[in-house]
């Protein structure tokens, strides 16, 4: 049960790295890779939030789904 807790872990870090990859690897500036850059944003914001939603609400039921199998 705790790897699931690792994926869901992972998936907020998919999503930061999504949002900030257009400034770590410097594509802004043209107006056709704008869209890009939005898209990687919005996209980014959208699977950290949705991470962070789950690893939240979900970490209690894994805590007791641990204990009823040990």
């Amino acid at each position: 049960m705790k790897s699931l807790y690792y994926w869901m872990v992972l998936q907020v870090l998919v999503g930061i790295w999504l949002a900030i990859s257009p400034y770590v690897l410097n594509f802004l500036g043209h107006k056709e890779i704008r869209t890009m850059t939005m898209n990687n944003l919005i996209f980014g914001a959208i699977v950290v939030i949705l991470g962070m939603g789950i690893t939240i609400a979900g970490y209690p039921a894994l805590r007791h789904a641990e204990k009823k199998t040990s």
